[in-house]
């Protein structure tokens, strides 16, 4: 027995997918704001090497930014232990500087 898609059922599904998208664009962006009280202290170090750059991903057809952090008086950080940070919505490796990460206190304590 087969079933044929009426008009009024391909609306409905049609009005519910619009309704889906529109409530989860209206919570990622509410997700994606500024969050509410003080802004978080940056540690009292003087910050490392810091650089942002550019590097082809074969994975994704383009360039990627990259960011890297070595602490103040780590030189190129060879030999260090590495710390990976993946960001979500609401940051990119271009905002890495602004949150302190090359301020990191002293590896020896």
């Amino acid at each position: 027995m087969a079933h044929t898609l009426t008009r009024r059922a391909v609306l409905t599904a049609a009005a519910g997918l619009a309704g889906v998208g529109l409530v989860g664009g209206l919570a990622a962006r509410q997700l994606a704001g500024p969050r509410p009280g003080p802004a978080p202290a940056l540690p009292d170090a003087p910050p490392g090497d810091e650089r942002l750059i550019r590097i082809a991903s074969a994975a994704r057809g383009r360039e990627v930014d990259f960011w890297t952090a070595v602490p103040d008086g780590y030189g190129d950080g060879r030999g260090l232990p590495v710390c990976l940070v993946l960001h979500g919505a609401s940051a990119t490796p271009r905002d890495y500087g602004r949150f302190g990460l090359a301020r990191g206190a002293s590896l020896d304590t």
